[in-house]
């Protein structure tokens, strides 16, 4: 080992302990003192404590480009840099680097600095290479889209290399911005909707009742009935049935609107739901009786009725002519916030909100002949507010 000494001292030098095994053995201590004359290690004749290359052999300290910094240590022989920068530590100065900041290039070759020139596949380097994973030496594009044919699925589509959602030659364009393309979207100038759905292109599938049916096709907007009963067959559904004077009035005054029956479909009433069996009102087969599909709406207003008005009872207690109907008791069980107190009463606390309640369709059973359906209201305090009644007639096969 040698050592440079650029001063008339000595060194001593110290280890301790020497380790074998994890056991001290010994300290170890040498002393190195300067031979006579200027210290020269590297053998060119010149005083390493002076000359500006001491580990590089150059006894001329030739300096062309007069820098101050002899060639032999240079990183930039040509072109005057004394400061000697090198920003990305490459051996070669910035002063004469073109890529300065680049460790692996020193110039910018056809990639340019900070990305290699490499070829993987066919003698066409990488970064212009318009196939890069796909051997192409002859870069063949006819449609011009800096694609090469090899690699591009739509080669003679100058807009697509790929076949996106339409395929090529077809643009994928969506000008109503829906994020459907034209040639998939039913509705290309509706940017709500990509199908017509119930309503039609340009008309909003709203459902201001909640009951999961469009506005435009419910036929009882005001009144969720996802069934969309219409028993009569009038295009208006049970539920908002007696709002337009379409139901049967129970009891003798003229005024009486509290409890109103929706007929079945084809049925004429004066006063009594008439239906034949075997006509399409009967759904029972067997002869002798029907079972009739009806519906009941409480506190409903009537054009026919104008002086009615919104009541809500809290008792309703049914009856007809041949004892308590099990079928009506069940349909006003199932109005919201109803519950049966007794085999002929029901209790509804609260009242539901709005301007008609309805129960869902039921069949009544009718032997041949008529049947009597009555119905009693009462107030929250108990006391009565109406007493209705129906007549339900089934007749003798007409056939």
């Amino acid at each position: 080992m040698e050592l440079r000494i650029c001063d008339d001292g000595a060194r001593s030098f110290r280890i301790a302990p020497v380790d074998v095994f994890g056991f001290p053995v010994g300290i170890v201590r040498f002393r190195v003192e300067r031979e006579p004359g200027p210290p020269d290690l590297d053998e060119d004749g010149l005083d390493d404590c002076t000359e500006v290359c001491p580990d590089v052999y150059n006894p001329g300290a030739q300096d062309g480009d007069e820098d101050g910094v002899p060639d032999a240590c240079d990183n930039c022989v040509a072109t005057p840099n004394p400061d000697q920068q090198n920003a990305d530590f490459d051996d070669v100065g910035d002063a004469c680097d073109g890529c300065p900041e680049d460790f692996n290039k020193t110039e910018p070759g056809i990639c340019g600095c900070g990305e290699f020139d490499y070829d993987k596949d066919d003698g066409v380097i990488d970064c212009v290479d318009n196939c890069p994973r796909n051997a192409n030496p002859d870069q063949a594009d006819r449609d011009g889209d800096e694609t090469g044919d090899v690699c591009d699925p739509c080669p003679d589509d100058g807009e697509k290399t790929d076949p996106g959602v339409c395929g090529c030659n077809v643009p994928d364009d969506d000008p109503d911005g829906d994020g459907y393309a034209t040639c998939i979207d039913e509705c290309p100038e509706d940017g709500e909707k990509p199908r017509p759905g119930f309503c039609g292109c340009g008309v909003p599938e709203a459902d201001p009742d909640g009951d999961g049916v469009a506005l435009c096709i419910d036929n009882c907007p005001d009144a969720a009935n996802a069934d969309q009963e219409d028993l009569d067959g009038d295009g208006l559904g049970d539920r908002c049935e007696c709002a337009s004077g379409g139901c049967v009035v129970g009891g003798a005054a003229p005024a009486d609107c509290s409890t109103q029956l929706v007929p079945p479909v084809a049925v004429s009433s004066d006063e009594v739901v008439r239906c034949a069996e075997g006509d399409p009102c009967d759904r029972d087969p067997e002869p002798g009786r029907c079972r009739i599909p009806i519906a009941l709406c409480f506190a409903g207003r009537t054009s026919a009725l104008p002086s009615c008005t919104s009541v809500g009872p809290r008792t309703i207690e049914v009856g007809t002519s041949a004892g308590a109907s099990l079928d009506a008791l069940l349909a006003l069980s199932s109005l919201p916030g109803a519950r049966a107190i007794d085999q002929r009463r029901v209790r509804v606390d609260p009242w539901p909100s709005g301007l008609q309640v309805c129960t869902a369709p039921f069949e009544l059973t009718v032997a041949r002949g008529e049947l009597r359906l009555n119905l009693s209201t009462f107030g929250p305090g108990g006391g009565p507010i109406d007493a209705d009644h129906f007549r339900v007639r089934c007749e003798e096969d007409r056939s």
